[in-house]
């Protein structure tokens, strides 16, 4: 498999076209649906953030199919989700197909960076021209230190600002997050500085971050889903006391009260009457 091969590679199952979704869609859609779904992943593949730009008639021309189609692969069978105000659409899925390769990638890398530091020890006994030979190789590695790590992450939040948008919208962040992202980015720099993690440049050091800052952020989110269910149970319970506490009190003034009519007459039971 050739470099770039490589580089633009993902997953697919032998068996995909038996997942209950894309049966659906076959049932509906034939063959030519189920190509056009994997078109649009092969154009999320393309994309660093995983996204495509949710205009039907540019898929359409680029797939070289009728809009119609393409409009009901996305829309109509729960295969992909759509940002917050829809202008772009991913895939759940294709995102955690994708983050486990950016993950396997970074072992990779790791790997490879230690077995050449390991090579560059072992010179230390060779003959001084050996030395220098193996100096020009070795600069050839790209470099892992922390200098391009903050050079790359500079440069990545000044001059990619459609980019860091899209990622907001993708991660249902909004524009004043960006400095959460900073915070993430820096978190993932810094391990890459301890791990000593390369990169073949800029373009493969900017994918790897967006992957890990995606993979981190959803770590977070079962959490802070869990918390907010946790405050709605709260408030419901509390509605639940008040409303229980006020049909009481209702059927105290009912019990007591010569009659419903006379009592309405009194602030308090009005008040517990009505609920206010």
């Amino acid at each position: 498999m050739s470099r770039q091969k490589a580089t633009n590679y993902f997953s697919h199952d032998s068996n995909a076209r038996n997942d209950e979704k894309l049966l659906n869609l076959r049932m509906h859609k034939g063959a030519a649906g189920y190509g056009v779904y994997f078109m649009l992943l092969e154009r999320l593949r393309e994309d660093a953030n995983y996204m495509s730009v949710r205009d039907y008639n540019i898929l359409a021309f680029d797939l070289r199919v009728d809009a119609a189609l393409v409009k009901s692969v996305v829309e109509d069978f729960g295969l992909f989700v759509f940002t917050e105000g829809g202008k772009y659409f991913y895939s759940d899925s294709f995102n955690r197909r994708m983050g486990a390769k950016d993950a396997f990638g970074k072992v990779r890398s790791e790997a490879a960076s230690k077995a050449a530091q390991t090579r560059w020890k072992n010179t230390s006994t060779m003959p001084e021209v050996s030395k220098v030979t193996i100096t020009k190789e070795k600069e050839n590695v790209p470099a892992a230190n922390g200098d391009v790590n903050d050079l790359y992450l500079e440069k990545f939040f000044k001059t990619n600002n459609e980019q860091i948008d899209a990622l907001l919208i993708s991660l249902n962040l909004s524009p004043g997050d960006k400095d959460k992202l900073r915070k993430v980015a820096e978190e993932v720099t810094n391990e890459w500085k301890i791990s000593e993690a390369s990169h073949t440049g800029y373009h493969d050091w900017t994918s790897h971050l967006i992957s890990t800052i995606r993979i981190k952020l959803q770590k977070n989110k079962p959490a802070a889903a869990e918390k907010k269910e946790e405050q709605a149970k709260k408030a419901r319970e509390e509605y639940e006391r008040q409303q229980a506490e006020q049909s009481w009190k209702r059927d105290e003034m009912y019990r007591t009260s010569v009659s419903h009519e006379e009592a309405m007459k009194t602030e308090e039971y009005k008040r517990a009457f009505e609920g206010v």
